[in-house]
């Protein structure tokens, strides 16, 4: 892209852009996982509307999405408090119960030949379901994140990094 140009910018003016999803079945939908919640476009990127707003701070953050590739309208998004499902290509969204309910879930995968083998990656441990996020079972845990800072180094106290953040807008070439 020789030119960009802006297509979306979030409401909340300290809000990230985590993740950006468009749908492989329908690629003028175009999805924005934010820190103020999910946002979709039906008109590749023209125009833009809230599609979810978890029922706190933490529930408003999306971290990451999946589409489901044997049911082309499903997707999964992972939250800072847990999973929630879409099955009408994002049009609405249920929050899943259940294990993960309350964990920050900052990645998802799919097994590439069990397609019912989903992976969840938290703060503290991967997850793997074989019934698409209904179960799941810890694989295994995570060690915690910790750096150095020049502060520390004399004193050699850990201190915990702070997860990176995402992008305040989102362009486009063209």
């Amino acid at each position: 892209g020789l030119s960009w140009r802006v297509v979306f910018k979030i409401p909340q003016a300290e809000a990230n852009v985590n993740a950006i999803k468009i749908l492989p079945s329908d690629p003028k939908i175009v999805l924005a996982g934010c820190d103020s919640g999910l946002f979709i476009s039906s008109d590749y990127g023209k125009h833009w509307q809230r599609a979810y707003s978890g029922a706190s701070d933490s529930g408003n953050v999306i971290h990451s999405f999946l589409s489901d590739t044997v049911d082309p309208d499903t997707i999964y998004a992972g939250t800072g408090n847990g999973l929630i499902v879409s099955n009408d290509k994002g049009v609405t969204w249920r929050k899943e119960a259940g294990q993960l309910s309350d964990k920050a879930i900052r990645s998802i995968a799919r097994h590439p030949e069990e397609t019912e083998r989903l992976f969840f990656v938290t703060d503290t441990a991967l997850f793997s379901s074989g019934n698409k996020g209904q179960t799941v079972s810890r694989m295994f845990s995570l060690p915690s994140m910790v750096t150095d800072s020049e502060d520390d180094q004399d004193t050699g106290e850990d201190e915990e990094a702070e997860p990176s953040g995402g992008l305040r807008d989102i362009i486009i070439a063209g």
